[in-house]
């Protein structure tokens, strides 16, 4: 819960892990982000809105973008371009940031049995949704 002085609102699991992926990429400076994943990508850009001015982002096919659109949002200023083959020149450089959103495997497609407790989220992860094994 947030207290301020007049109303008391739910923090969202999702809304402290947005914000810890921001604080992520807080002191990177001038690299290319590359957040793979819906929160990876909301906390990236929030870490360009507030933290970190000079991260690099792209929209995620070939283009470096300038601003910062609103999620699935096509960029409306494009700072440059990097086809697939130049992002292995950047990761060889190490000038890239790299962070992956985690997948819970779900339904009987490829599981006949339910997740062991070993192989699911754990409580206060950024990954497990509420009511999900493993969470409370």
């Amino acid at each position: 819960m947030v207290s301020t002085s007049s109303t008391t609102e739910a923090v969202t699991r999702a809304e402290v892990c947005a914000a810890a992926i921001a604080d992520a990429f807080r002191d990177d400076g001038e690299i290319f982000a590359s957040p793979m994943g819906l929160l990876p990508m909301l906390g990236v850009r929030l870490a360009k809105l507030t933290s970190n001015p000079d991260l690099v982002i792209s929209d995620g096919e070939s283009l470096f973008l300038a601003g910062v659109p609103p999620l699935f949002a096509k960029g409306d200023v494009v700072e440059g371009w990097i086809p697939f083959r130049r992002v292995f020149d950047v990761v060889a450089w190490g000038k890239r940031h790299v962070m992956m959103g985690a997948t819970q495997a779900t339904g009987t497609a490829t599981r006949t049995s339910r997740p062991s407790a070993t192989s699911t989220a754990r409580s206060g992860s950024c990954s497990a949704p509420a009511g999900h094994p493993g969470t409370p």
